[in-house]
């Protein structure tokens, strides 16, 4: 069974193996406002809360922290671990995303180079498979990549700890799949 060739214009969204969606984009006429999401959200009863971690690898830079609740967007910034799980377990989200790789490769217990199980390699699938659809994407066990990646395990591990979901995110990925310019948008752009 071969893997299929990559289609451009098809944008699939899978989880688990599964696809939840499949769409061409050439027939999307119209784009999903803030509002009607919420809406949706809150007609199944759950109150839209998320909050979004954009992560440094070390404890001497500040991590972007966005809690987006309904339509509003709180920003700030948290250094350490202990801050950045305080302000995250605070307000109790319904998923929390992390810019960061999440897991390391198969095969892998840990970053180290001289270990033995340096021979599976520093990049995952989901890693390759975004390479294969023409987005950059920067293996997590690379040297420079190897702290993020293990502070973004290690603050997943406690989040999942306290029941909280945890996905990992790659905003510049998605920007590329959806064809949205990365760092060139106006605040008018993101006007609802």
């Amino acid at each position: 069974m071969g893997e299929r060739p990559f289609d451009n214009n098809l944008l699939e969204i899978q989880a688990d193996s599964k696809t939840l969606l499949k769409a061409d984009r050439s027939k999307i006429k119209t784009i999903e406002k803030i509002n009607s999401l919420i809406q949706k959200i809150e007609h199944r009863g759950c109150k839209p809360l998320a909050v979004g971690i954009d992560l440094s690898g070390s404890e001497n830079r500040a991590s972007g922290i966005c809690i987006l609740q309904g339509k509003e967007a709180y920003l700030s910034r948290a250094k350490t671990d202990e801050e950045i799980i305080s302000k995250t377990i605070d307000v109790k989200p319904l998923v929390i995303s992390i810019d960061s790789p999440l897991s390391l490769p198969k095969g892998r217990c840990c970053p180290n180079d001289s270990c033995e199980c340096r021979k599976y390699g520093i990049i995952r699938e989901c890693e390759r498979i975004l390479r294969k659809r023409g987005i950059n994407v920067y293996p997590g066990l690379i040297k420079s990549m190897q702290k993020l990646t293990m502070r973004g395990i290690r603050l997943s591990h406690i989040f999942e700890e306290h029941a909280y979901q945890v996905i990992e995110s790659y905003p510049g990925a998605a920007q590329d799949i959806l064809r949205f310019p990365r760092k060139r948008i106006n605040l008018k752009e993101l006007e609802m």
